[in-house]
């Protein structure tokens, strides 16, 4: 079963792998495989060009999930884009030349992730797909158990309870229909054993990010108290907390996943 326009292929469906294939192939020389190869984990990558074309396959569970999250990383990183663009009207009003970079530098970031989505959504429709021994789920979600350390691994005392009294339980209901409606998947009913590891590791990396992005706001909310402009200062404020806010929702996302194994998740 293949999807790389072999001979006998439908001259539609051939016409379109051909578009998908000069765009996989623009998007990777002008880096954005590097970076994709770089940003997401050995098991969640895709085969590029030149592995298609020695005969590299995936599995259906992978091109499935694949095409659902594309969406919603997409949308994800263009939402984070928009949201930068008051902080860079408020640097039009008081210009600092370091941070200008910086916010520059994080549009651009943001921008290259939205054209990994595209580049994923061409090689979807590229590779062939292998529903036997070697391209089924077990090639997609590790059973080794894993290993939370400094940061990620469990606060003292932290525990389900302290994060619902301040009403992480509603603000993850919240969250799960902006998932939905971005073209993602809120987490299952049920997490077994080899899903459950792949969250964990989904949490660890929305947590650093939020933490990440959290953190490179803070030189501009300093930058325009100083200048008195109490509105953008306002505003940056509150992506600080937004981003706090979800970094913690990870978390508590995590001691769920880790208390059940295949326990309801709701």
């Amino acid at each position: 079963m293949t999807d790389s326009g072999a001979p006998g292929t439908h001259p539609i469906v051939a016409e379109r792998n051909q578009r998908a294939r000069k765009l996989a192939r623009f998007f990777e020389a002008i880096g954005i495989r590097r970076l994709y190869t770089t940003l997401a984990p050995a098991d969640r990558t895709w085969p590029g060009l030149a592995q298609i074309d020695a005969g590299a396959e995936v599995s259906p569970t992978m091109k499935r999930e694949t095409r659902r999250e594309i969406r919603y990383f997409a949308t994800a990183n263009a939402c984070r884009c928009l949201v930068l663009v008051p902080i860079a009207w408020g640097l039009a009003k008081a210009p600092h030349a370091g941070l200008t970079i910086v916010l520059y530098g994080l549009i651009a970031f943001h921008l290259a992730c939205i054209f990994i989505e595209v580049y994923k959504g061409a090689l979807t429709k590229l590779a062939p797909v292998n529903p036997g021994p070697q391209g089924n789920e077990d090639t997609l979600n590790e059973t080794n158990a894993v290993v939370l350390a400094g940061w990620h691994a469990p606060w003292p005392g932290e525990t389900e309870r302290h994060y619902e009294r301040f009403g992480f339980r509603k603000i993850r209901t919240l969250t799960n229909h902006f998932v939905t409606w971005a073209g993602g998947e809120p987490p299952p009913p049920i997490i077994g054993l080899r899903g459950r590891n792949q969250f964990i590791r989904q949490t660890v990396a929305s947590e650093t990010i939020h933490l990440v992005g959290g953190v490179l706001s803070l030189p501009f909310l300093v930058h325009f108290w100083r200048g008195g402009w109490f509105g953008f200062c306002t505003y940056v404020a509150t992506l600080i907390v937004f981003d706090g806010g979800l970094a913690l929702l990870q978390r508590y996302h995590r001691i769920r996943a880790v208390r059940s194994r295949r326990k309801a998740y709701a």
